[in-house]
């Protein structure tokens, strides 16, 4: 039972690390974040795909926030919870991908 604890310790390192990636772009996506909040008094369409960028924007915005917070549950937690907690990044970054499609 050792063994597969080990692996799912690994597992969740690997994880977390490869879900870092991201962040390399992160100053450019925050800068695009940016001017697009500026020109919010100008956007167009319905209220549902106002929404939905804004809801973009959000979490985009706070993917540095939720990524950390993970990394540190899943480097410094005890227990056989950190692969569960080494997916919620990729779970927002699935998020961002699906308001993307639909902005």
């Amino acid at each position: 039972m050792a063994g597969l604890a080990s692996d799912r310790d690994a597992l969740a390192k690997v994880l977390i690390v490869l879900e870092g990636l991201p962040l390399i772009i992160f100053p450019l996506v925050l800068m695009a974040n940016v001017m697009q909040l500026a020109a919010y008094p100008y956007w167009d369409g319905t209220y549902l795909s106002r929404l939905i960028m804004a809801l973009f924007l959000i979490l985009t915005s706070f993917y540095p926030i939720c990524y950390f917070v993970c990394l540190l549950l899943v480097f410094r937690k005890k227990g056989k919870h950190k692969l569960w907690i080494s997916i919620i990044p990729a779970v927002h970054l699935l998020l961002v991908s699906v308001l993307f499609a639909l902005a």
